[in-house]
Order: C-alpha cells, then sequence, then structure tokens
C-alpha cells in the first residue's frame, strides 16, 4: 500500500511529457477510467450461446421464432425490430440476440396479441 502511494506521488510529480505509457496506464486505474479485466455481467456469447448469431431472411426468423411471416413482417415495417436488423436491397439479416431481447422487453399491446373476445370469436353486443 505504501509502494502504490509512492507511485502516486512520483506519477504526480513528474511534468505531463516525461510520463510513460505504464504512469498513464496507473493513473487511469486510479481515477477509474481503466476497469480490470473482471465483468458483472454475462457476455453476450455466454447468454445466447446455443443459437445462431445471424438468421437471414423473413421466412428464417419465422420459422425460428415459431411465428407466421406475416408478423414478422409487420414487426419488421413498424419498427420494432430495426435496432436488430441489417438489410442491403432485398437481403435482410436479423442479429438473434437484439431479436430475442426486444421481444422480451416488448410490452406492446396491439390487436394481434391483446386477448380480445372480437379476435376470439366471441364478441359480444
Amino acid at each position: 500500500m505504501a509502494q502504490q502511494k509512492n507511485e502516486v506521488q512520483s506519477l504526480l510529480e513528474k511534468a505531463m511529457f516525461q510520463a510513460t505509457v505504464a504512469d498513464f496506464w496507473m493513473a487511469g486505474l486510479e481515477l477509474g477510467v481503466i476497469k480490470t479485466n473482471q465483468r458483472d455481467e454475462a457476455s453476450p456469447k455466454e447468454v445466447c450461446s446455443g443459437i445462431p448469431q445471424f438468421i437471414i431472411g423473413v421466412k428464417g426468423l419465422a420459422g425460428f421464432l415459431g411465428t407466421s411471416v406475416s408478423t414478422v413482417n409487420r414487426w419488421k415495417a413498424c419498427g420494432l425490430l430495426d435496432d436488430a436488423t441489417l438489410q442491403c436491397g432485398k437481403v435482410v439479416i436479423f442479429e438473434l440476440p437484439k431479436v430475442i431481447e426486444i421481444l422480451r422487453v416488448s410490452d406492446k399491446k396491439n390487436k394481434f396479441n391483446v386477448k380480445s373476445k372480437k379476435y376470439n370469436g366471441k364478441e359480444s353486443n
């Protein structure tokens, strides 16, 4: 501990142009600008280890999610999947971890996912 204080004190006494990369590194660690390799949150590869990273096409995403193609097209048209979509011409590529996160967080209520008597065939007067 005393050695660290001596290093910090010697770093403070140096002129800026005399500092080495190691000095800047130590200052960054002291100020909290540079963080060590310890991570509290899991990386996306650990969370989504058993699924592919990308899916090509609306039909591919619909097949993977078990929904209809029209549902995926509706999500894409209303902008729900914009952050997870890469498109070049007619080719659409979806980043699957982002799609799953968007759908997990999304609490969008519309006529297609709200349980309504009108759409269940039991419309009351």
